[in-house]
């Protein structure tokens, strides 16, 4: 009885180690997944922010959950999901053309906040302009005081400098293919991630 009891025990403590190793493999992958994902963004967008780039997570497993997870925050998720699954290009509000008189960042967006502080001033508004090449929607500085209002007649533009335009979201044209990373990392990656943590593992049970 004593030699069953004692193969049981060690055939539970092997299967805990099995389980620590393969957590220990997911959890290294997964790492180097967020890696791969993080560099795929840089060489496919053109000096994307660090807040895009660092958008991409990861969880390891542990061993009573044998999950890791790999993912991208839901803000980034939203405005990448046209570059993975394709459409129109997301951005908050209206898409950005042409910006007149405004200096970009390096990464080619307004200053946080540019667009708040523009139309705090009382000679500012959002609105649609009628001009000799149809309506123009943007942000707007009047060059006298005159009331705010949402719209002004084609005769009054010569007393209005357009800012910033508001035009329509263009089609994307990168392709990030996230998914496609993943499986290229997992199928590099894991199973030389999995030998080298059982090793591991049996080596410091010694």
């Amino acid at each position: 009885m004593s030699t069953l009891n004692d193969l049981q025990s060690k055939l539970k403590s092997f299967s805990k180690q099995v389980k620590y190793a393969q957590a220990r493999a997911l959890t290294k992958v997964a790492r180097q997944m967020q890696a791969d994902e993080q560099a795929n963004i840089e060489s496919t967008f053109d000096n994307p922010t660090p807040f895009t780039v660092n958008s991409v997570k990861s969880f390891g497993a542990r061993r009573d959950d044998l999950r890791a997870k790999v993912f991208i925050q839901s803000i980034a998720a939203s405005y990448l999901d046209p570059y993975e699954n394709g459409g129109i290009r997301k951005l908050s509000g209206n898409a950005l053309l042409n910006p007149k008189g405004v200096a970009l960042n390096k990464y080619g967006n307004l200053a946080r906040n540019k667009t708040s502080t523009l139309t705090a001033k009382p000679n500012v508004f959002v609105g649609t302009v009628k001009t000799s090449r149809g309506d123009v929607r943007g942000i707007w500085q009047r060059k006298a005081t005159a009331r705010r209002r949402r719209t002004v007649s084609r005769k009054q533009t010569s007393q209005l400098k357009l800012l910033i335009r508001f035009g329509d979201a263009l089609p994307v044209k990168q392709e990030l293919g996230f998914y496609d990373v993943a499986q290229k990392t997992v199928s590099q990656h894991l199973q030389l991630a999995m030998q080298e943590a059982i090793r591991e593992v049996f080596e410091m049970a010694k």
